[in-house]
């Protein structure tokens, strides 16, 4: 994009003309929207297609996070996760640095359902103790299509 920035969305109303002057899809929208963590159109106020490329976004007030700073809540760091499984094998060296034991570790694989921790693609945990795990089988009943093409009939 060359010029200047272009409004897509204003006051929460999609600009077709603009989008179609400057050549941008809404599947293009959608993609840069869910990139900036926007997955309901009903959140954004504005949109502007800045002339990088990138999209900036400004949510509705009501959509916007409330942060601890709002509520005069003291905040501590979050941390980030570090792995304790990693493509099915259980990183040790990890386990010792947080002082946690195997034992530990499969009871809370346990509590998740997995049996084995062949099972794990990735585990994390974070400083406030988040425990997350990702196996290699996904049990998702129903998969969501973002495509904007039709599928087969």
């Amino acid at each position: 994009m060359d010029g200047e920035p272009a409004i897509v969305i204003m006051n929460g109303k999609i600009m077709e003309n603009t989008m179609r002057k400057i050549r941008y899809r809404a599947s293009d929208l959608m993609e840069q929207l869910r990139d900036k963590g926007v997955f309901d159109l009903n959140e954004v106020e504005f949109a502007i297609l800045e002339t990088n490329g990138k999209l900036s976004v400004l949510k509705k007030p009501q959509f916007q996070p409330v942060t601890p700073q709002h509520l005069n809540i003291p905040s501590l760091p979050g941390g980030m996760g570090t792995e304790l499984i990693y493509d099915g094998q259980i990183i040790k060296q990890n386990l010792e640095n947080l002082n946690v034991t195997e034992e530990w570790l499969y009871s809370q694989l346990k509590a998740k359902g997995i049996k084995d921790v062949s099972e794990g693609f990735l585990a994390t945990i974070t400083s406030q103790g988040s425990f997350y795990v990702d196996t290699y089988v996904d049990r998702l009943k129903r998969l969501t299509d973002i495509s904007d093409y039709p599928g087969p009939n």
